[in-house]
This record gives C-alpha cells, sequence and structure tokens, in this order.
C-alpha cells in the first residue's frame, strides 16, 4: 500500500508540475509577443491557480498598455495637424497677397491671357489646399507644388526657374497635404 501511496503522489506531483510548466509557458508566451507589439495577445489559463491570478494581472495590464498607447497616438495625430493648420494660415496669407499684388501689376501691365492663367492657378491652388483630405497621394502634391511655382514665377517676372521631378514609384505613395509646401517657399 505504501508502495502505491508513494507512486501516486509521484504520478500526481508530475501532472502538478506538468501544469504548472504549462502555465508558465503560456505566460512567457503571451508577454514575448506583446514584447514584439503585439497587444492583442492574452494569457489564457484553465487552471485555476496562483498562475491564473498573475494571468489575469499581466492582461489588464496589457489591456492598460493599448489604451495608453491609443491615447498617445490620438494626442500626437492631433497635435500634427494642429501644427500642420499653424502652418498653414502663416503661409497662405503671405503668399495670397503676394499673388493678388501681381495679379493687379499683370493688369495694370494690360498682361490680361497671363492674369487668367494666374487667376485659374490660384483657384487650383486654394481649392487643394482647403480640401478636406489631410493625406494626399504624392503627385497630387507635386501637382500642387507645380501651380504653386507657376504663381510664383509670374510674381518673380520669370526670373525663376524649377525642375519638378517625381520618380515612377512614388507618385501614389500618400504624405500629409502641403508636407512640401514650406520647403519650396
Amino acid at each position: 500500500i505504501l508502495g502505491a501511496g508513494v507512486a501516486l503522489a509521484f504520478v500526481n506531483y508530475r501532472r502538478q508540475a506538468k501544469k504548472m510548466v504549462t502555465d508558465v509557458q503560456k505566460i512567457t508566451n503571451v508577454i514575448q509577443r506583446v514584447e514584439k507589439g503585439e497587444l492583442n495577445a492574452h494569457i489564457r489559463l484553465e487552471t485555476d491557480s496562483e498562475f491564473r491570478k498573475i494571468a489575469e494581472v499581466i492582461n489588464q495590464m496589457i489591456d492598460n498598455l493599448k489604451e495608453y498607447i491609443d491615447k498617445e497616438y490620438l494626442l500626437v495625430i492631433q497635435q500634427q495637424k494642429a501644427e500642420n493648420k499653424a502652418l498653414q494660415s502663416q503661409i497662405n496669407p503671405h503668399f495670397l497677397y503676394n499673388t493678388l499684388n501681381g495679379f493687379v501689376a499683370l493688369n495694370r501691365m494690360g498682361e490680361k491671357e497671363a492674369l487668367e492663367k494666374g487667376i485659374v492657378e490660384l483657384s487650383r491652388l486654394f481649392r487643394y489646399a482647403y480640401s478636406s483630405r489631410e493625406i494626399v497621394p504624392v503627385r497630387e502634391e507635386m501637382e500642387f507644388l507645380e501651380d504653386y511655382l507657376k504663381l510664383e514665377k509670374l510674381k518673380y517676372d520669370g526670373r525663376l526657374d524649377y525642375i519638378i521631378w517625381l520618380d515612377k514609384g512614388c507618385g501614389e505613395k500618400e504624405i500629409p497635404k502641403l508636407l512640401l509646401q514650406p520647403i519650396v517657399e
């Protein structure tokens, strides 16, 4: 009987040890996944042990971390949007005043065709700049820059030369609207 009891105790010990090792492996696996950025990973344990309590605490920490990162990401996006809007509001009035003064000069010189082209380009420019889209294809941003530079060339009476070149693979990549305009200006 003693031998059977020892054997039974040993089998029970092995079963419990195997469950513990399995629980620790599951916890370790999820922690490694979270370390790699997989914040949807959660620990699922069937046993009702101290490891389950540890798993619940780790799951709550993962949820809290994900919520914190989401909030921080939204704040960064909102800050970038605000900075972009502020930059647009600084650039646009300066550019508009100079362009309108150029139009007055073209009108006084009787350059009706150049004036008409300039007005059409300015309207395209503002339609693009004030559209509700915040992310645009690089191709559209380059078209905007070309209209912008045409107006600048009018202002500088032909003393401005430029070349716009876009690699074929970049045209459909997306960037924030008006990202390149301050650099060109």
